[in-house]
C-alpha cells in the first residue's frame, strides 16, 4: 500500500474544540451536523482538514462594517 503525505494538517475533535474554544461534544456535533467535513482515518479515527475549519470560521465571522 502506498502512503502519501497529507497536503495539510488534519485536526482531531480536540484540536478543533481548542481552536474554536468550544467543548469536545460541540466539536463532535459540528462534524455530525455536516458543518465540518469528516475524514476517516483508520477504523475509528475521524479528522477534519485545516482548510475546512478556516472556511467554517470565515462563514461564521461577522463583519463589523455592516
Amino acid at each position: 500500500m502506498t502512503s502519501t503525505k497529507p497536503k495539510e494538517p488534519l485536526l482531531t475533535y480536540k484540536q478543533v474544540a481548542v481552536r474554536l474554544n468550544i467543548s469536545l461534544n460541540t466539536a463532535r456535533k459540528l462534524f455530525d451536523d455536516g458543518e465540518l467535513v469528516r475524514i476517516k482515518v483508520g477504523v475509528r479515527g475521524v479528522r477534519g482538514s485545516e482548510s475546512d475549519l478556516e472556511a467554517f470560521i470565515n462563514r461564521r465571522t461577522l463583519i463589523a462594517d455592516r
